[in-house]
């Protein structure tokens, strides 16, 4: 009887797991597929030659990409990108490790979505933003903004967590 009990609990469980890892999928095939395709305009050639500026040695970037407004942008995307640079030699390389951690953003879109609302909501949301034609098209460049929605989805994760810890916490009061 334990077994079925364990069996019941787990259930959910898995197929969470196993669409999580479907949707992960198919978001990373569709920005990683034919990634020698990638635009490489001004702003990409930018990011890549600050990058490897950095890596040999001649300039530390106190400031990142220039912003369409005139100001620049903070330099984190520099850093990652020179770190990723010492992997991948050639630019459009840098397209997998930007469609990775955009695509585990489809892990953190479903976590938020089911401490904020329900399953049925988070699949529905990490799906629609694993075929995203925008966010398809936004992962496969080398600027500034590729890491927005990984890192506005993390950071909507972490509100999530602090949420529900809190509604729980007072639940019982």
């Amino acid at each position: 009887m334990t077994s079925g009990i364990l069996l019941q609990y787990l259930r959910p469980r898995l197929w969470l797991i196993l669409v999580a890892l479907l949707l992960f999928l198919l978001a990373f095939y569709l920005r990683a597929n034919q990634a020698t395709l990638m635009e490489f305009k001004h702003d990409e050639a930018v990011a890549w030659w600050r990058a490897q500026a950095m890596l040999q040695g001649i300039e530390l970037p106190t400031s990142g990409l220039m912003s369409s407004k005139g100001l620049p942008n903070f330099p984190l995307f520099l850093y990652i990108i020179a770190f990723f640079s010492m992997i991948f030699r050639q630019p459009a390389m840098l397209v997998y490790p930007i469609a990775s951690l955009n695509s585990l953003a489809v892990f953190l879109i479903l976590y938020a979505g089911r401490k904020l609302v329900n399953t049925r909501v988070a699949y529905v949301t990490a799906f629609l933003y694993s075929v995203s034609p925008c966010a398809v098209f936004l992962s496969r460049k080398i600027w500034a903004q590729d890491l927005l929605p990984f890192w506005s989805s993390a950071m909507l994760a972490a509100a999530a967590s602090c949420l529900s810890a809190r509604m729980e916490r007072t639940r019982y009061w």
